[in-house]
């Protein structure tokens, strides 16, 4: 865990404690805490291909995984859509702290977002967490994604997708999703 990582954590247990952005025990954290909320998605990294320049993160809430794997892949823009006002100042501020250069704070809800002209088929990942995988998801998720766009599902369970995804690779709890190209395309 780099400084940086550690740095999260801490502003993590600072505002949890009264904006419950985790049910994981932060303060201090416990090894769960720091395997989900950092160590998964550092390991994911490995699923960012160098050419990715832009990222989306629905649902941002505390953070994680958007923070700890833009720490660990510093070249991607990151714009981080979250519904609720001050979880968006703690992402805010968060950014702030850590001194993290090309991440967007959107406060809106996904689906609405994803028609900005300059989001709109343009993010090489849509990352997500703890968010209930429904169609709203999904299709804000497919307007999101550039042609050759991924997802990063991070959730434990597989999700039920809809047949325009398919699992392209696991980590874990992990998984890499991929956008299913008709073979007529």
């Amino acid at each position: 865990m780099t400084p940086q990582h550690a740095t999260y954590l801490h502003l993590l247990a600072k505002w949890n404690a009264t904006l419950n952005l985790t049910a994981l025990q932060v303060d201090p954290p416990d090894a769960a805490a720091i395997e989900r909320l950092i160590e998964e998605p550092v390991r994911a990294g490995r699923f960012v291909r160098e050419e990715d320049r832009l990222a989306v993160d629905l649902g941002s809430g505390g953070g994680s995984p958007a923070l700890p794997l833009k720490i660990a892949c510093p070249w991607l823009r990151f714009v981080l859509v979250e519904s609720r006002g001050r979880k968006c100042a703690f992402l805010r501020e968060a950014v702030r702290q850590l001194a993290l250069q090309e991440v967007e704070v959107v406060q809106g809800r996904f689906e609405d977002v994803a028609s900005r002209r300059d989001l709109a088929s343009q993010a090489d990942l849509v990352t997500c967490r703890a968010i209930r995988p429904d169609d709203q998801l999904w299709n804000s998720a497919l307007r999101f994604l550039a042609p050759s766009g991924r997802v990063l599902w991070f959730g434990g369970a597989e999700p039920d997708m809809p047949s325009a995804f398919t699992i392209e690779e696991r980590e874990g709890s992990t998984l890499l999703l991929a956008k299913v190209v008709p073979k007529n395309a």
